[in-house]
């Protein structure tokens, strides 16, 4: 599906959802498991309409499957006004299907993309997915020229705060986290504009929230939970690392539900926040459900959206996340930017737009004094 956007997958959901709807009666083609998350998937209006399950021959197949009967499809040569819906996922297989159930003479045929059914009854749940659809052609991504064209400036952000300093007292440092001077970005944010709740999609030591956490009345963290298999454990495993997960989230101020953010109702969060920080599941999938339920949720007069990760370490941008961005943001995205010394990108409002200086070609090297102590955190 990567190669996929959010419009193909709202089309083909639309698409699908629209063909069953129209129709009278259905048949499942397929008695595997892509037909039993179908049945799952549907709801009793449209398992209502199923007359039956088709196999080719019954030989090595179940005679009931979700408690409807598998019977050949010869059986249904009866019942060519009805709706066929192939779920099978070898794509010679559903050719060959397809060939032998218009030569029935069977006319409305669906074929299951079973991933993209998921995504798109997600995606269908949150208000701002049916700004994908409003053009008639799939989102084209810019391209890196005009992405770096857009970079900013963010030692002369950080400098410009209204800080003398900043000072981050407890920081680990250790892999999986961010950098330096992506929490120096937050906390000048948070400085600048007086922002009184924070949020991060995302959490793993809890290095942003402890360095945004005495700044902010409130901190939230929506992270999944330790059962999930995206947990940092398993990252942690992985790698033959030690799990810090979770280790600094310990602040009175800090609310962190361990909740799967694709799922998460963003409607739990009463107070207003006014900086978003996107840094949990890095998948195409999970950077536009984020991206789209925290546009959703957030005042785009006000509030700061930051995204980790819309460059590499190297220094080249991440045209996979960016294209992502681009797509949930739609009118927003003329207010999106990546910096040039960090891996952040950041949807700026249009009023303070002009508090960030565009990064340029310059001799001047812009440094930064570290003093570093050590603190041991026990559990």
């Amino acid at each position: 599906m990567a190669c996929l956007t959010g419009y193909d997958v709202m089309r083909y959901g639309k698409d699908f959802f629209d063909g069953i709807e129209c129709s009278k009666k259905l048949i499942i083609y397929g008695a595997g498991n892509i037909s039993r998350q179908c049945l799952s998937m549907f709801g009793d209006d449209i398992k209502g309409k199923v007359i039956g399950i088709a196999v080719t021959a019954l030989d090595n197949n179940e005679h009931i499957l979700e408690g409807i009967q598998v019977k050949c499809i010869d059986t249904y040569a009866e019942d060519i006004d009805s709706t066929v819906i192939i779920a099978i996922k070898d794509k010679g297989v559903v050719s060959t299907v397809r060939d032998n159930l218009e030569r029935m003479g069977f006319r409305n045929i669906l074929h299951v993309e079973y991933e993209m059914l998921k995504l798109y009854r997600t995606l269908a749940g949150i208000k701002r997915s049916k700004k994908l659809l409003e053009s008639e052609e799939p989102f084209s991504c810019p391209g890196e020229r005009e992405i770096f064209d857009r970079a900013l400036n963010v030692g002369r952000f950080i400098e410009e705060c209204g800080k003398q300093s900043l000072e981050f007292e407890t920081l680990s440092m250790t892999w999986g986290g961010s950098g330096m001077l992506d929490y120096a970005l937050l906390q000048s944010l948070v400085l600048r504009y007086q922002i009184s709740a924070y949020l991060e999609i995302g959490t793993y030591i809890g290095d942003s929230l402890t360095i945004i956490s005495n700044l902010v009345e409130k901190c939230y963290s929506i992270s999944v939970p330790e059962e999930h298999p995206a947990h940092m454990k398993n990252w942690c495993h992985l790698r033959h690392m030690n799990d810090y997960s979770n280790r600094l989230v310990t602040g009175r101020n800090m609310i962190q539900y361990q909740e799967d953010s694709k799922e998460f109702d963003f409607e739990k969060i009463k107070e207003d926040i006014g900086l978003y920080f996107i840094d949990g599941d890095h998948s195409y999938e999970g950077v536009l459900i984020d991206s789209l339920k925290v546009m959703d949720h957030f005042n785009p007069i006000r509030d700061f959206i930051v995204w980790h990760d819309c460059r590499y370490a190297s220094g080249a941008v991440n045209l996979d996340i960016v294209r992502v961005i681009y797509e949930a943001s739609g009118e927003y995205f003329k207010n999106f930017y990546i910096f040039d010394n960090c891996m952040c990108g950041i949807y700026i409002p249009d009023k303070y737009v002009n508090d960030f200086v565009k990064a340029k070609s310059t001799d001047k090297l812009i440094t930064y004094k570290v003093v570093l102590s050590k603190n041991e955190n026990e559990l």
